[in-house]
């Protein structure tokens, strides 16, 4: 791919401290990755290519097929255990509640919700599925253009279902949504959450990674920054436990597959494929820093080179362009195959790793640094995606 440039500090936190590690062959842009607070996230396609997939992705057999699910969850508990959580969440006996769902598709939370006898109000992109809700369900529902209808200052609850992650810039609508909250009222979201352990796997597998649906893969900590930059503080943040099967499951793989990456999800505490749960009430407001500009180059594509070793000792020695920023580094992926008996490849990037027999393993190297493997017996290590990331 050519070099794309642009504006792209930390969609959740802000900062400037981002790299590229891998590069989305669809989007032809990079997947970006924060050291400060673990978020992943594409930047957003230009306005059009987004319009021509949700007109897509809404049309009539998807949205009947929408309507049949929520009709369906509506006659089970799941609306109410829903409810009771957020009512919970929030402290709140009384039915006397005014809540919002943002991004709500077809209404029937909060048609559950009116029957409790609270007021509630949707908010959805799809004109629609926005006028199924107004005509057959008797729920307001506003277009997100309308979001003014609704008083400053009115709502205890507002809540946000796998929504968050379809937004483009999802700050500056949050900090307008934090602005209809009540002193006491909370801001409550459900998403996709992402491990620590994606940097290790072939992103393109991910099963939440769907271009250009969501823009934003989560961590618990990215999720909790964003809504800190809009004046929105977490009180409650937990994510759904699964099991290492399921969560290998989600990445598209078998056990015997995963190499490195099985060892990785036993330790880790939450995983790639789960999602995560955060409440928050009104904090301080916070001023952005200045943006951050850099340029992003996928230096080689999938396969992009082939080594084939074999011997009692042999080193690959790659060296990478890394561009005139002080601030630049290289993140990609290697992924080994050995042959019985053959000693585990040493690979030296920022610190020395020893790689699986046979798996994938991801690399970061700063600027001026060579990547190194270093193995014995016979072997075929394959470089896949390094991508420069270098601040402008």
């Amino acid at each position: 791919m050519t070099a794309v440039e642009g504006d792209w500090p930390c969609r959740f936190c802000g900062s400037g401290d981002i790299r590229a590690i891998h590069v989305h062959q669809q989007a032809r842009l990079p997947l970006l990755s924060c050291r400060r607070c673990g978020g992943y996230y594409i930047p957003a396609p230009a306005e059009q290519e987004l319009r021509k997939h949700y007109r897509g992705e809404y049309a009539d057999a998807h949205r009947r097929q929408y309507l049949q699910e929520h009709e369906a969850q509506y006659k089970t508990r799941l609306y109410d255990s829903i409810l009771d959580t957020l009512q919970q969440s929030a402290g709140l006996k009384s039915s006397r509640i005014k809540m919002m769902d943002f991004g709500c598709s077809y209404a029937f939370l909060l048609k559950k919700a009116s029957e409790r006898g609270m007021q509630a109000v949707g908010v959805e992109y799809d004109p629609e599925i926005c006028k199924y809700n107004r005509e057959h369900l008797g729920i307001e529902t506003l277009e997100p253009g309308c979001l003014d209808r609704v008083e400053d200052g009115s709502l205890q609850i507002i809540y946000a279902s796998h929504v968050v992650e379809h937004l483009p810039d999802p700050v500056p609508v949050l900090r307008d949504l934090r602005a209809k909250l009540s002193k006491n009222g909370i801001f409550a979201m459900t998403s996709p959450c992402f491990s620590p352990a994606i940097a290790g796997t072939d992103a393109l597998k991910i099963a939440d990674m769907v271009w250009p649906g969501h823009l934003s893969f989560f961590t618990l900590e990215a999720a909790k920054k964003m809504l800190e930059r809009c004046g929105l503080e977490a009180e409650t943040s937990v994510t759904q436990f699964v099991t290492d099967s399921q969560a290998l499951s989600h990445l598209g793989m078998a056990g015997s597959e995963a190499g490195d990456l099985g060892r990785v999800l036993e330790g880790a505490p939450f995983h790639a494929g789960s999602n995560l749960f955060v409440v928050a009430r009104k904090g301080r407001e916070y001023r952005d820093a200045p943006g951050a500009r850099f340029r992003i180059t996928g230096l080689l594509a999938t396969r992009g080179a082939h080594y084939a070793r074999e011997g009692p000792g042999w080193e690959v020695r790659v060296r990478v362009p890394h561009g005139q920023s002080k601030r630049a580094s290289v993140c990609g992926q290697v992924a080994v195959l050995s042959a019985p008996g053959s000693s585990p490849v040493i690979i030296e990037s920022s610190g020395s790793v020893e790689a699986p027999a046979n798996g994938r393993h991801s690399f970061d190297l700063e600027a001026g640094d060579d990547l190194v493997m270093r193995g014995s017996g016979k072997a075929e290590i394959f470089l896949h995606d390094a991508v420069l990331t270098e601040a402008l």
